[in-house]
C-alpha cells in the first residue's frame, strides 16, 4: 500500500480540480464498492436505533407504561441487530452482478479488494484477529439462525427443540444477540468504509 498525505493528491498522479473515480475505476467495481458501503452506513443505524430502543425501554418503569409497550421496544432492538447482521454479512456473502454496473461479489472480488481494504483498517495483527472472529460469528448467525435458519443450530443454541414455544425462542435468540459484540462491529465496519473511500479517492492504492 502506499498512501499520499497530500489531501489533493491521488496515487494516480491527480492533483486538484474535479476528481471522478470511474476515470480510474470500472463502474462495476465502484459500483459493488458503493454497495460495501452503503451496507457499513446500515450497520452503523442498526445498531444505534438497537441501543436507543434500549435505552427508552429501560426508562419504561414497571407499572406507568402497558408491558407490551415495552416488550415492543425489546423486539425493535432485536429487529434492528439481525438486520445489522445482515448488512454486515452483505460484504461476504455472494451477490450476483448487474452487468456493467455493479460487479459480482465473489471470492475472487472480495480477495482482490475486502480482504486488503481489512489488512490497511486494522495494521494491528490483534484487532485483525479479533475482527476476523466477529465476522465469522456474524456469518453463522446470519446464515444459520437469521437469514436461514438451520435447524441442528437452532437446536444446539436454544437448548430446545425446533418445536418450542416463541417464548421461549425469543428469549434464547435475545441471549444469543446479547453475547455478541456489537459495538466492536459498528467500529470495525466504518474503518473500513474509510478505508474504502480513501481507495475510491485516490488516496491509497492496493498492492497487486
Amino acid at each position: 500500500m502506499s498512501i499520499d498525505k497530500n489531501p489533493r493528491r491521488s496515487v494516480f498522479g491527480y492533483v486538484g480540480g474535479s476528481y471522478n473515480p470511474l476515470d480510474y475505476f470500472e463502474l462495476s467495481v465502484v459500483g459493488r464498492l458503493h454497495v460495501y458501503t452503503e451496507e457499513i452506513n446500515k450497520v452503523w443505524e442498526y445498531i444505534e436505533t438497537a441501543k436507543e430502543m434500549d435505552s427508552q425501554r429501560k426508562l419504561m418503569k414497571p407499572g406507568t407504561v402497558n408491558p407490551f409497550v415495552r416488550i415492543k421496544f425489546q423486539w425493535a432492538a432485536r429487529a434492528a441487530r439481525k438486520c445489522a447482521i445482515i448488512s454486515f454479512s452483505t460484504l461476504y456473502n455472494v451477490g450476483f452482478e448487474a452487468k456493467g454496473k455493479i460487479a459480482k461479489n465473489d471470492k475472487i472480488f472480495r480477495s482482490k479488494y475486502l480482504d486488503k481494504f481489512v489488512d490497511i483498517a486494522f495494521p494491528i495483527s490483534e484487532d485483525r484477529i479479533y475482527y476476523r472472529e466477529l465476522k465469522d460469528k456474524a456469518l453463522w448467525l446470519r446464515n444459520s439462525l437469521i437469514g436461514h435458519v438451520d435447524g441442528e443450530a437452532k437446536d444446539l443454541q436454544i437448548g430446545m427443540s425446533i418445536a418450542s414455544s416463541n417464548q421461549v425462542s425469543m428469549v434464547a435468540e435475545d441471549d444469543i444477540l446479547e453475547e455478541f459484540d456489537f459495538t466492536s462491529l459498528a467500529k470495525f465496519s466504518m474503518k473500513i468504509k474509510v478505508v474504502i473511500s480513501d481507495y475510491l479517492l485516490g488516496k491509497i492504492k492496493l498492492e497487486e
